[in-house]
């Protein structure tokens, strides 16, 4: 019987990442098949929005 391989999920946890954030998700979905899971502790510069901007966009 064969197996699955299991999935990946990456967690990335963050905290005023805005400008390193939107360089970083498009690089981990190109290089790897996973699931992505940002956690943002409520920053302050709007790294939930840009995060929420590139999921929008995919």
């Amino acid at each position: 019987m064969l197996r699955a391989v299991p999935e990946t999920v990456v967690v990335i946890p963050t905290y005023d990442e805005r400008d390193n954030v939107v360089g970083l998700l498009p690089t981990v979905l190109a290089a790897i098949d996973c699931h992505v899971v940002v956690v943002d502790d409520d920053s302050p510069d709007g790294t939930a929005q840009a995060v929420a901007a590139l999921a929008a966009a995919d």
